[in-house]
């Protein structure tokens, strides 16, 4: 048993900075691909969205990201126009 249990946490285990690295250069490419001048990130505020605006951050600097803040559950408030 604790032979498969540690198969299994071999196999968990990620590299942090190489998956960084990739998505980002991935993120590179297709930003180069498409010709883009910038990425446009929407954000609700969570964690997953966060961390995809700071991916789209380092793959083409802070000047080719823009994060917008997106309703959710239906129409904006007023003040957040």
């Amino acid at each position: 048993m604790a032979d498969v249990r540690g198969r299994i946490e071999e196999a968990l285990r990620i590299d942090a900075q190489y998956v960084e690295r990739r998505i980002s250069d991935f993120i590179r490419e297709k930003l180069e691909e498409a010709g883009a001048g910038g990425l446009v990130v929407g954000l609700s505020g969570g964690l997953d969205s966060s961390v995809c605006a700071a991916l789209c951050v380092r793959a083409g600097g802070a000047g080719r990201a823009l994060g917008l803040f997106l309703p959710v559950g239906g129409a904006p408030e007023p003040g957040d126009r």
